[in-house]
């Protein structure tokens, strides 16, 4: 981490191929004062996956752009947004602060599949936890390839700047919007031009952060070609016009963000089915806050309300600058780099540290040296030849085993391949794949008085409408729902009793509850279904996404 070097005051710079967000700031305690903000396009093929290419180019139009506007910090602070840098939750021992680093780095190759000597890493520490009965710590750790952080301190070195650290927008966007949410299960969605960070919070902890390559570029892309316009004027139209529709209908310009709606509600339902914990707000941030029916389509398609990020806590602007306070929202990652940003520093920065405090260890071990030669020699001149052979002995000994080491990179290559496949079976997975299962046990343990009009279902979420002869049997029903481990979240918001002439009762209601399927829920749903005597029902009519 880095959170000691982010005092002062900072210029923060964010870079993608469609633009170069600028920011002035000066970090104090918890909060940041805003001086400056500026955006400009960015020149082409000057952002290449990340990393910096025609530096020249590019640090001519930064300057230009910093002088007009009077910035004055000599330190600067860059956040990454490249598809190749990799993110990884892990459990560590309980080890004190000043050996997590060395424990990480040892264990690097167990957390990413690539040759580390190409790649930087880093981590943020997120929280202690419970497992198996010991004490453990939760980390986040970022993989990010050498090339990419070398770019970025070439473009300080041609600005003329002195680089403050190197973070990454995963990181930038946890620490300002944990910030900014409640202690609810909150999921944070991040769409920028090339990507989308999907986050999810628990008591403002990060449990889970997912790249997807599916960002604006697409949608804006689609506009392109539909309309014949150019990526500017693409972007401007979807600002001002509502060309999004309200769902996925074949829609050209809609169905472009269907890609983006399926991995979002995947990665939610991955964390529901897993932890057994539905998501209780949702908040939208970033550049498609300004696109129009942007939020309205995520909200359906997710089917949970959205609240999109308007205003940042903590955050203070300069008086004397001219900046709006509704526009800091789209400078989210700019802002959240000087909180408590990693720093990816590299690797011949690092050894060449290492090798000026290795000159000082040898000249006192070379005077060291001289007072233990005069000692040596005074060693029978016997004990040294035996000492010899007792090395040489060992060197052998050592050469026989170093077949161990193709072992150990098979067990690793293997285990790696496991873990690659595991996650994405596990990313496959729907809660609506065990469906059948939800819907037998309604036959069983439904009250026989009770008819279901309608019937809807959406990764787990499961709404139901219909009518019982009592609202007694409609409280039965709500229990033998809570009673399996496998339905979560039963709510009853509306039921109404209606008498007609003859005095026959009506009891009409709506309910709602999340499914988690998976096979060791499915299994205790069958289980819990064999427990339970049949019941009759009556399905009028059921609909199911």
């Amino acid at each position: 981490m880095a959170a000691s070097k982010a005092k002062g005051k900072l210029v923060s710079i964010v870079i993608n191929n469609e633009y170069i967000k600028i920011c002035e700031i000066t970090k104090s305690g918890k909060n940041s004062v805003v001086h400056k903000t500026v955006t400009i396009p960015a020149p082409e093929d000057c952002y290449v996956d990340g990393v910096i290419e025609q530096t020249d180019v590019l640090a001519k139009a930064i300057k230009v752009v910093m002088d007009e506007h009077r910035f004055n910090a000599n330190n600067v602070a860059f956040s990454i947004s490249s598809p190749r840098l990799a993110t990884k939750e892990v459990l560590i021992p309980n080890v004190k602060a000043n050996k997590i680093d060395k424990l990480v780095q040892a264990n690097a190759t167990e957390y990413f599949p690539v040759n580390m000597d190409e790649y930087i890493i880093q981590y943020t520490v997120l929280e202690k936890v419970e497992d198996q009965g010991q004490e453990k710590i939760k980390l986040m750790v970022a993989a990010v390839p050498s090339e990419v952080v070398e770019s970025y301190y070439g473009l300080a070195k041609a600005l003329g700047l002195k680089v403050a650290f190197v973070d990454y927008a995963g990181n930038s966007t946890y620490q300002i919007m944990k910030q900014q949410i409640g202690p609810e299960v909150s999921l944070v969605i991040q769409v920028e031009n090339d990507g989308t960070v999907i986050n999810i919070f628990k008591d403002n902890v990060l449990q889970l952060q997912r790249n997807v390559p599916y960002g604006k570029s697409m949608l804006v892309n689609a506009v392109m070609e539909k309309y014949g316009l150019k990526y500017e004027a693409a972007t401007t139209k979807l600002q001002n016009e509502t060309l999004l529709h309200s769902r996925f209908d074949g829609d050209e310009v809609t169905e472009s963000l269907r890609y983006m709606a399926s991995n979002i509600n995947r990665v939610i339902d991955y964390y529901v089915s897993r932890n057994r914990l539905s998501i209780q707000k949702a908040y939208l941030i970033g550049h498609s806050t300004s696109i129009k029916g942007f939020a309205t389509l995520l909200s359906n398609e997710l089917n949970m309300p959205i609240e999109k990020v308007e205003r940042l806590k903590n955050i203070a602007l300069d008086k004397k600058a001219y900046v709006e306070e509704a526009t800091l929202t789209s400078y989210v990652t700019n802002l959240g780099a000087v909180i408590d940003p990693v720093d990816f520093i590299p690797k011949r920065l690092i050894e060449s540290g290492a090798r000026k405090e290795n000159t000082k260890t040898l000249i006192v071990g070379f005077v060291g040296a001289l007072a233990v030669s005069a000692l040596l020699v005074l060693i029978p001149l016997v004990q040294v030849v035996a000492l010899n052979a007792e090395i040489g002995s060992l060197n052998k000994s050592i050469k026989k085993l170093s077949i161990i080491n193709d072992v150990v990179n098979e067990y690793y290559s293997a285990k790696d391949k496991y873990n690659d496949i595991a996650a994405f079976a596990a990313l496959t997975s729907d809660s609506d794949d065990a469906l059948q299962d939800f819907v037998d046990y309604l036959e069983k343990n439904m009250p026989s008085d009770i008819t279901i009009q309608s019937f809807n279902v959406a990764s787990g979420a499961i709404t139901v409408n219909g009518t019982a002869g009592s609202k007694s049997s409609v409280a039965k029903f709500i229990q033998e729902l809570q009673k399996n481990s496998s339905v979560l979240n039963v709510d009853a918001p509306t039921i109404t009793e209606t008498k007609d002439n003859a005095g026959t009762i009506e009891v009409t209601f709506s309910l709602s509850c999340t499914f988690v399927g998976g096979t060791s829920n499915t299994t205790d749903m069958k289980s819990s279904n064999t427990s339970n005597s049949t019941k009759n029902s009556s399905t009028k009519s059921s609909t199911t996404k």
